[in-house]
């Protein structure tokens, strides 16, 4: 397939619709073309495995196999090009994650998502995010016995189930997010706060927090997926954090920045009371000057969060003992 065949294939799985009730099979790890109910893969490129050969017998496959790889990641780099003049640049995707579960002997991981983690090894590709799909350019070999493989593929990642915009003034230079159940002690949420002074935001569980200096103002945007939604911005502005843990026995969270009245969320957690993985971006705002004009030297800035949550498990053991059948504190 040429560049302009490749571009055309991208272009098409944008709104190819995936199948209701149809199976992710294992064939395009062969090089075939594949529809399914979480994805579709149009092979570009397919080099078929020398294991048993005379070349492996000789020694002279691992040479062979490391040309065709050069050369089908040259191609690859030359797409990448073609797609950006044509969308925007790609943003850095994995499937890492999966990887670690697998590694981990992870029983709950779909065959979709373990053929995807173990074909791309965990490690960064080109993709271009859609509307809960990434359309990414995939390279590699599932083991010897099959062929190199070069596809792009349309695979079904993170829905957001709620977004919430919100306008948060600060006071004490501290922004915390926590489920309404939950109470820390206030010389254990000081504690965590110190430790966080140099970070993006921390989580000790029961409570993530953010030092925010001397901002008077955070522009927060809280988003809930249903799954990893990834880095949201490529964004040189923004700092990540690692994924933090937090536990929301309630499915109802709140905003506050002591001693200022907390800000519940509109909605509780679509999916529920559990235990949430929690991604954090941050960057400093240019202060807004119409709002200063007398004092253009002093005017304070604004900080900005997205904040992306997605539920990873249930609820520890201990608050079983503290809530009823309906979630309520007793």
């Amino acid at each position: 397939m040429d560049i302009g065949g490749v571009v055309a294939a991208a272009e098409e799985l944008l709104a190819r619709p995936f199948l209701d009730g149809s199976a992710d099979s294992s064939d395009w790890l062969e090089g075939a073309a594949q529809s399914g109910s979480r994805a579709h893969f149009v092979p570009i490129a397919v080099f078929a495995s020398l294991h048993e050969t005379p070349a492996d017998h000789d020694g002279t496959a691992w040479r062979l196999l490391d040309e065709e790889y050069q050369s089908f990641e040259q191609f690859r780099r030359d797409v990448v090009v073609a797609l950006t003049a044509r969308w925007r640049p790609p943003e850095p995707h994995s499937f890492h994650a999966d990887y670690e579960r697998v590694v981990a002997g992870d029983e709950g991981i779909s065959s979709l998502e373990y053929d995807l983690a173990m074909f791309t090894s965990g490690e960064t590709f080109p993709a271009w995010r859609h509307e809960g799909r990434i359309i990414a350019l995939l390279l590699g070999q599932m083991d010897k016995e099959f062929p190199l493989v070069l596809t792009v593929a349309a695979i079904e990642v993170a829905t957001r189930l709620l977004n919430h915009d919100l306008r948060q003034p600060i006071s004490y230079s501290n922004l915390a997010i926590r489920d309404e159940l939950v109470e820390e002690p206030p010389h254990e949420t000081n504690q965590l706060l110190i430790s966080g002074k140099d970070a993006v935001a921390v989580s000790n569980g029961r409570e993530l927090l953010m030092y925010c200096g001397s901002v008077r103002t955070a522009l927060v945007n809280v988003a809930v997926w249903n799954a990893d939604p990834g880095p949201r911005s490529a964004n040189q502005d923004f700092r990540h954090t690692e994924v933090l843990r937090l536990e929301c026995p309630s499915a109802r969270l709140y905003l506050e920045s002591a001693p200022d009245p907390s800000r519940s969320l509109p909605e509780p957690l679509p999916e529920g009371a559990g235990t949430y993985s929690v991604r954090v971006a941050r960057r400093r705002q240019p202060p807004d000057r119409a709002e200063f004009p007398a004092h253009p030297t002093d005017e304070p800035h604004t900080e900005e969060f997205t904040i992306d949550l997605w539920r990873t498990g249930d609820l520890p053991p201990e608050w079983l003992d503290l809530l009823d059948d309906d979630g309520l504190q007793r």
